[in-house]
């Protein structure tokens, strides 16, 4: 378990580039924030094909699905400064984002035949890995584009070779250590209808708190400059969110193996809108602490879907992955066009504290999740 959240960790380190850049390429390249976001839905469009990886990663190798995708992520992400104009940056986060998708789907799966009957505990370690990545992505770049400019973060490409090598090898010994089955009880997948049902709420749940996500994930770099704060400030606030993130991320998904999956989406739903009410209306010291509380609660849906979705997908789990993992990514997509378009009508500044308000039914739904799953999925 720990080399896959390893790998993740190398992964979406990558991944991380975009939202500290976007204040310099804004400014570089003349564009909107409609084409930001714009761009940001371009890396989460081959989400779409998720069901399809899904269906192959049944009869592929995950660890050279895992490993093609760090190398093709690193070489990719590391490129975005060079980028010469919005359509070259738009193909560079198109292919990242297949690569993503391919990285995506198995990683989960192989947690779950590890973890047993712990699976919240695996998950969250998965998740961490991609947490404490995306608290190092915008250090990681930024200190590139201090030391060599933006045409010059293509050097941080070794690390990613680096680590795909090392991380072929390790893979490549714990796969074959699994038995065919995984560990623990496999139940059995639902009905059609029940899991579509399932997926709805899922979706009705994440669609909720997408506005916050894409506000704090993809603009908060942007947000922050417009509140007064320097560069190395807004991209600092970015890693304070991520570093939260990541010990909720853990917390959240250990504690969900005794409190339920449901209360905990249902608890942190509600204090999520909250904190994010506070951190907009309090731009000094009470709102860093907001911050860093909204990234504890925000992140903590993660690994508790993960293992959610696990556990309903009996027989099936990658292609069970695959459908969340569509519907996740495909929400957050909308989400980021949708605030990017609002930001360029009506400012980033107001558009931000705004993204609370939907949030207030994530509990709505998580309670519904409940009475499904009393129904036997």
């Amino acid at each position: 378990m720990l080399l896959v959240s390893g790998a993740h960790l190398v992964h979406d380190i990558y991944t991380g580039f975009l939202p500290p850049l976007l204040p310099l390429l804004v400014d570089r390249l003349g564009i909107g924030y409609t084409v930001a976001g714009l761009l940001s839905v371009l890396q989460r469009v081959p989400t779409l094909l998720n069901p399809l990886i899904g269906a192959l990663a049944e009869r592929f190798s995950p660890r050279r699905m895992i490993v093609g995708s760090i190398l093709c992520t690193s070489l990719v992400m590391s490129t975005l400064g060079m980028a010469s104009g919005p359509v070259v940056l738009g193909g560079l986060l198109l292919v990242s984002g297949i690569s993503a998708a391919v990285f995506h789907v198995p990683a989960p799966v192989m947690i779950r035949r590890l973890a047993g009957e712990r699976m919240g505990l695996g998950m969250s370690l998965y998740m961490l890995g991609g947490e404490i990545a995306r608290t190092l992505g915008p250090l990681v770049i930024l200190a590139a584009v201090s030391f060599w400019g933006l045409n010059g973060t293509w050097r941080v490409v070794f690390f990613g070779l680096i680590m795909a090598v090392v991380l072929s090898r390790g893979l490549g010994r714990a796969v074959k250590s699994l038995p065919p089955s995984g560990y623990g009880r496999v139940p059995g997948t639902p009905p059609a209808r029940k899991a579509v049902r399932f997926f709805l709420l899922v979706g009705g749940f994440l669609a909720s708190r997408a506005g916050i996500k894409a506000a704090l994930t993809i603009f908060l770099p942007v947000y922050m400059r417009r509140r007064g704060f320097s560069i190395w400030s807004a991209g600092i606030s970015l890693s304070v969110l991520q570093f939260s993130g990541a010990v909720g991320t853990y917390c959240w998904g250990a504690w969900s193996d005794a409190l339920g999956r449901y209360r905990t989406l249902a608890l942190t739903g509600i204090l999520t809108p909250i904190l994010m009410a506070a951190f907009s209306a309090f731009p000094g010291v009470i709102g860093w602490c907001c911050l860093s509380l909204l990234g504890f609660t925000l992140f903590a849906q993660g690994p508790v879907l993960l293992a959610l979705v696990q556990d309903v997908g009996g027989r099936r789990p990658e292609f069970f992955n695959s459908i969340y993992m569509t519907v996740n990514f495909s929400i957050n997509a909308l989400a980021v066009l949708f605030l990017g378009w609002g930001a360029d009508r009506l400012g980033m500044l107001r558009v931000v504290p705004l993204t609370a308000i939907p949030a207030a039914a994530a509990a709505f739904f998580a309670w519904r999740l409940r009475k499904y799953a009393a129904d036997g999925i």
